[in-house]
């Protein structure tokens, strides 16, 4: 059952299946490079994934999602390795959870922040700029630019509903 829910093994007509192709991307690994940070660091490991989130990185510091085929035109929300804001702010987390220097990222994310879209984006096709807004708020928040805070906390506040709950209108990415 785990083969076959991981997509390896047989289909249910009995038919062989390839196992998945591996997908790497920034998100989880500011997650986890996060954690073991908090947990006391693992220094091996954090050295690949500073590795990593310099291979999802362009020479202006803005980030992408993965630099791996044939995942990168699919999951490259802003288009095939364009940068744009989550993913930089996950390049900074990941880069500052290794102790390295995110000034490349963080001059991005300074160049091109607004609190009421992600950056990068072009407001054409499937609005993954709406749909990643709360991620995006929470990124940006977590690399404590005091710049960017009021707009944070504004933009925020303007969301709420009037219940204190809050919810994104947008559900392409079910956040």
């Amino acid at each position: 059952l785990h083969g076959a829910h991981m997509g390896a093994g047989r289909d249910g007509a009995g038919t062989p299946q390839e196992p998945p192709i591996e997908r790497l991307d920034i998100s989880v690994t500011a997650f986890a490079a996060e954690a073991l940070r908090a947990a006391g660091g693992h220094e091996e490991a954090l050295a690949r994934a500073k590795a990593f989130a310099f291979a999802c990185t362009h020479a202006d510091g803005g980030g992408f999602f993965t630099p791996t085929a044939p995942w990168s035109e699919h999951l490259n929300k802003a288009g095939d390795k364009r940068s744009y804001g989550t993913t930089t702010a996950d390049v900074a987390r990941v880069l500052r959870a290794c102790g390295s220097d995110d000034a490349a990222a963080v001059a991005w994310l300074d160049e091109h922040f607004k609190a009421d879209t992600v950056p990068g984006f072009s407001g054409e096709g499937e609005r993954f700029d709406e749909a990643m807004s709360f991620y995006w708020l929470l990124g940006a928040a977590r690399l404590d630019r005091p710049a960017w805070k009021p707009a944070i906390r504004i933009r925020l506040a303007s969301l709420q509903k009037a219940d204190g709950s809050w919810t994104n209108a947008n559900g392409l990415m079910k956040e």
